[in-house]
């Protein structure tokens, strides 16, 4: 018990040390994340069905109205992603943030609390949607506004679940939250991208416990800070 608090409070906000806290409980936690990240990869792979169609369009090519057809056809499909993603995977997205959250804490994880965030949809979905839209905002104005708002705001899914906040309450927690540790958040991203590469060398499941890191990461960092904040 005196170990567990020892790692749980002397936690740092750092690139390493967020990895390292979260490599340990990653595999305390293994079979809840990975069946979850499972469920996850197989309902943001199902938006793809939505663009099935597409190989179709070839088949109307001679029909005098194809340009017309062809526009609204890939914005009736553009509509029909962009919900799904936003009412379906982004609320999932949130659940497992989430669970990692819970997983760096050392806390028992039950596998249907990935669909917590279906209990509080509207604003978890308001969220979620704030947070891209400022983010591609960001992104519109060269790339490097956009990563500076994607790392202010990376902590919006834990403060919504954990600290049950309305969105735009979480949106500005997360950005004074983020004070000091912008450069944190950038390097853990920024040495995601090598991990990745290492569990694509090591294939298909390499590649799934690199997320599955990646996501604890994350979710160390927001704990690491709660803590230095008190």
């Amino acid at each position: 018990m005196e170990e567990k608090n020892k790692i749980k409070y002397n936690l740092i906000p750092g690139v390493f040390e967020c990895y390292g806290h979260g490599w340990r409980h990653l595999w305390k936690n293994f079979l809840e994340l990975f069946v979850v990240y499972l469920i996850f990869n197989f309902a943001s792979q199902f938006m793809g069905i939505f663009f099935i169609p597409m190989y179709l369009i070839g088949l109307f090519e001679n029909e005098p109205n194809f340009l017309i057809f062809i526009f609204l056809f890939i914005a009736i499909v553009g509509i029909f992603a962009t919900a799904f993603m936003f009412l379906v995977v982004k609320p999932m997205q949130f659940g497992i943030s989430y669970l990692n959250l819970k997983a760096s804490r050392g806390e028992k994880l039950e596998i249907k609390e990935m669909f917590s965030p279906f209990m509080d949809f509207w604003n978890v979905v308001l969220a979620g949607f704030l947070s891209t839209l400022i983010v591609g905002f960001g992104a519109l104005f060269f790339i490097i506004p956009g990563i500076i708002f994607a790392c202010k705001l990376i902590f919006v899914p834990y403060i919504v679940m954990d600290k049950k906040m309305k969105a735009t309450d979480a949106i500005k927690e997360s950005w004074d939250m983020t004070d000091g540790h912008a450069w944190t958040v950038f390097g853990i991203g920024v040495l995601a991208v090598p991990i990745i590469i290492a569990g694509y060398i090591c294939l298909f499941v390499g590649v799934i416990i690199s997320i599955m890191w990646i996501y604890i990461a994350f979710a160390s960092l927001y704990h690491a800070v709660r803590l230095k904040k008190g």
